[in-house]
């Protein structure tokens, strides 16, 4: 009996040691697959923070430019605005003065009776 015995503690050892294999092999494959999506995750988190960082980068850049083309035509209106008063002020000047020498012509050529 203590042949058989021996047997069989050798076998529930081997059975044993044979599934525990089997549980640490399952695990391990668990637990690797598990760090690969972490990995993967942690990939596209960089990536997507890394595109959020342009994207935000670009948008400033556009706004400030955007911001400086406005400013520019605000400048250049402004300008014009300036330059068409000034001349629309000369050309009243030069109106009134030439309805003054119209005033003047008709003044001296022209001769008015009183109908009695």
């Amino acid at each position: 009996m203590p042949q058989e015995t021996v047997f069989i503690t050798i076998g529930a050892i081997a059975t044993i040691a044979t599934t525990t294999t089997a549980v640490v092999n399952w695990l391990h494959s668990k637990f690797r697959r598990q760090e690969l999506i972490d990995t993967q995750f942690t990939e596209k988190l960089e990536h997507l923070t890394y595109l959020d960082h342009a994207n935000r980068e670009l948008i400033d850049h556009r706004t400030k430019r955007f911001e400086e083309g406005i400013s520019r035509v605000e400048n250049a209106l402004s300008a014009t605005i300036d330059k068409n008063e000034i001349t629309v002020k000369s050309e009243i000047e030069s109106l009134k003065s030439r309805l003054r020498h119209i005033e003047n012509f008709l003044a001296k050529t022209t001769e008015f009776s009183t109908r009695n």
